[in-house]
């Protein structure tokens, strides 16, 4: 499936009223180029198939939902967001259990409880992005790796709790990313 060039608005009168943007319950390969979501009750974006399968997206913004990208499909289900801006969600971007998320190029901005949240078990990998000004940045119970990535505008208690984070990962003898 291929969905682009699109502006899907969920408002009424400036109310959320929709409650999802995108759902994807059943889909090898769902590709969303160059589209516009906002303003949902749920999330902009939300793949909850039964069988795993591949999210692309690309050149897309996802903005004043309750989360911008959630990959929650079934174990094996991965998402690929290159170019990607998540702003002004409660939850930038979502991984479920047994779900893997590669975002490049993105910014993830403004989001009122997270900016990339991940379920334990998810793999959430995020290169060459921005991720700033997020209640808190990254919120994860299984594996998240940054690499060429700005966290910015951070609280001082997010700050002293990534730092202390990383503290305890290397008292337990594990490497933190």
């Amino acid at each position: 499936m291929r969905i682009r060039g699109l502006s899907i608005n969920g408002s009424n009168l400036g109310n959320r009223a929709g409650i999802r943007g995108v759902s994807i319950l059943s889909a090898l390969e769902v590709y969303i180029d160059n589209v516009v979501i906002d303003n949902f009750t749920q999330q902009a974006v939300a793949d909850v198939r039964s069988g795993a399968g591949t999210l692309f997206v690309a050149n897309s913004n996802f903005r004043n939902s309750a989360v911008g990208i959630a990959v929650a499909g079934a174990a094996g289900t991965t998402a690929i967001l290159d170019n990607v801006t998540s702003e002004g969600n409660s939850y930038g971007i979502a991984a479920g259990a047994g779900n893997r998320v590669t975002v490049s190029r993105s910014t993830i901005s403004g989001n009122s409880a997270a900016g990339v949240e991940g379920d334990g078990g998810s793999l959430i990998i995020v290169d060459g992005s921005s991720i700033n000004a997020n209640a808190i940045a990254v919120q994860s119970a299984s594996a998240v790796r940054l690499s060429n990535t700005n966290l910015v505008f951070i609280t001082e208690a997010e700050y002293q709790r990534l730092t202390q984070e990383r503290k305890d990962k290397a008292a337990a003898g594990q490497r933190s990313y």
